[in-house]
């Protein structure tokens, strides 16, 4: 390998993200979230809809008491929803107003502990830009995982 091309590798190494990831099914592919942001895993419940709601939002949740919108971040990618089955769930995180938001995925699949040396900038951003939804790529256990930037994830208006 040439000394550029291994600067290259160097300069799209994240280790700053390294730490613990809650991983998930969405569709075909891997997504994790740092579990610090995550607050609960709960079953599917009956969506209630809400009028005039970005499609992003399938609807809301009364859970406990508190009125709880519910992300399809399928939808947010451009793509078809999630399909509803057995294994489908909602990862219970807070938004940075701290509000509680579910993310509805395929199914929950691992905690993961992703060392820095497996975590790299996503394609196309050369470990400078951050315009996307995803805060990396990790390699753990020959499986390429996207990690999310949860910000950038979640609609403003939640």
């Amino acid at each position: 390998m040439s000394l550029a091309a291994e600067s290259s590798l160097i300069d799209n190494r994240r280790p700053e993200l390294a730490g613990q990831y809650l991983s998930f099914r969405l569709g075909d592919e891997a997504y994790a979230l740092p579990v610090r942001h995550v607050r609960e895993i709960i079953e599917m419940q009956v969506l209630t809809p809400v009028p005039r709601c970005p499609e992003t939002v399938r609807g809301v949740i009364n859970l406990r008491g508190k009125v709880v919108p519910i992300i399809d971040p399928l939808v947010r990618f451009g793509g078809r929803s999630v399909k509803q089955t057995d294994s489908t769930v909602m990862v219970l995180v807070h938004s940075a107003s701290g509000m509680p938001v579910g993310l509805l995925v395929d199914e929950v699949m691992d905690v993961l502990d992703v060392d820095g040396d497996s975590l790299n900038a996503p394609p196309g951003t050369h470990g400078r830009e951050r315009g996307g939804v995803l805060a990396a790529v990790a390699n753990v256990k020959d499986q390429v995982v996207f990690v999310l930037e949860l910000d950038r994830l979640l609609p403003d208006d939640v």
